[in-house]
């Protein structure tokens, strides 16, 4: 049988931090926070990595590590923070040592809430060798059989223990203790406003992801029909009314023309190869472009920021890798908060949460033979004869608005164009 962690050992000890924005650039940016507050505490880092967008700490006296996430926990942006132990990552390794650390507490019939993440940031990431929700299901109902009197919640909030666990391409990191973090972002990093494209609801859940960030958005519109506007702005004045916020300022770019002509080329692409579904997702892929175009040669939006509402679950792979690397070469900070560690139950609460807010939701979901449409071949020919041949040369700002929220009727101003 296998055993749990032996506890009485140091050297698999760690400490694990969860960033609040996932993104490389703020995972860097607290690493340097850690070290500097750790230093004027006196408390020495044997040694600080990354997996993804968290954080493993070790440090040179394990007996410390309560003091440390005490100290740690106090520091803005960081989601969850934990002391814990790296096993190998196996189903039988994992219940027993989750047996071993909480057994007392699930006794007892404390509650308890089961948070697991991946460390992996991107497709080109090392993929952990156990799935985050089978692990899950597996660890409930061994838990739910051993420990009958404990009652499993649906939020950490809630619950009495958190048990998280870390899943990265070989390794496993379990909490022995869980502290929730404060959430809330350094100001000092948050210097730089946020360009957000929005044209539908994948966008306006990556817009309530800015939001509770922290950042200020600066939100283009992209519409190809007044219809769509105006589900959009309503949409849209339902999010912004419940934020702190006075002022926001709106742009809105009709696409209508570009769309016409990039839809009239795709359908004559598709009937010319006798492909089917080959031009999915080209209006995106125009309108993220354009956004690039606009952030790159209009002085308005030379923001260091870019908002990217990209999700596996609306937008296939060759999408994604070639918006991501668009704007990695212009040399903008990208932030993608669909794109990591939001897995199919969060994009489902944040769909019906949309709903919630008035808006009618019109995307079902990716069929899987979207992502294997076509072969590397087939892309490459259709993104050269269509795509770029469609890349725009100049986007329309129709309108610039300064709403005053809760107080301006955004219909007024949809009613005005």
């Amino acid at each position: 049988m296998t055993q749990p962690f032996d506890n009485s050992s140091y050297e698999n000890k760690v400490i694990v931090i969860e960033p609040t924005i996932k993104s490389s650039e703020f995972r860097d940016f607290l690493v340097e926070s850690t070290i500097q507050l750790l230093e004027t505490t006196g408390i020495r880092i044997q040694s600080i990595r990354t997996e993804g967008c968290f954080i493993i700490l070790r440090l040179c006296d394990p007996s410390l590590n309560v003091i440390a996430i005490d100290i740690l926990k106090k520091t803005s942006g960081i989601s969850f923070i934990f002391f814990g132990v790296a096993i190998e990552p196996c189903y039988d390794t994992i219940v027993n040592t989750v047996f071993a650390f909480y057994s007392n507490s699930l006794i007892s019939g404390k509650t308890y809430f089961i948070h697991i993440k991946s460390a992996s940031m991107s497709w080109e990431d090392e993929k952990p060798i156990l799935d985050q929700f089978d692990l899950e299901f597996h660890l409930n109902n061994e838990l739910f059989s051993k420990f009958a009197k404990s009652i499993r919640v649906d939020n950490d909030k809630t619950a009495e223990i958190v048990i998280y666990i870390l899943l990265s391409g070989k390794i496993c990191y379990i909490s022995m203790l869980s502290i929730r973090g404060q959430s809330i972002i350094p100001l000092n990093y948050l210097q730089d406003a946020i360009v957000c494209p929005i044209f539908d609801n994948v966008s306006l859940i990556s817009l309530v992801k800015v939001l509770n960030s922290g950042y200020i958005p600066i939100p283009l519109f992209f519409f190809s029909r007044k219809d769509d506007l105006k589900r959009l702005l309503k949409a849209f004045e339902n999010i912004i009314s419940a934020y702190p916020i006075d002022l926001i300022e709106i742009y809105l770019i009709s696409i209508e023309n570009q769309v016409t002509e990039l839809t009239q080329k795709v359908q004559a692409y598709e009937a010319k190869k006798k492909l089917h579904k080959v031009g999915n997702n080209s209006v995106s892929w125009l309108i993220f472009r354009m956004t690039k175009s606009m952030m790159t040669e209009d002085p308005i939006f030379k923001m260091k920021m870019v908002e990217l509402p990209l999700t596996p679950y609306a937008h296939p792979r060759w999408l994604i890798r070639d918006v991501i690397e668009n704007f990695r070469e212009s040399g903008r900070t990208i932030f993608t908060p669909l794109l990591f560690n939001n897995g199919t139950r969060e994009f489902e609460v944040d769909i019906f949460e949309l709903t919630k807010k008035g808006f009618l939701i019109d995307y079902h979901g990716t069929d899987i033979e979207q992502q294997i449409e076509f072969n590397q071949w087939e892309y490459k020919n259709f993104q050269k004869e269509i795509l770029y041949n469609s890349y725009p040369s100049n986007s329309k700002v129709v309108k610039k608005i300064v709403l005053r929220v809760r107080k301006d009727d955004i219909l007024d101003i949809f009613n005005s164009i």
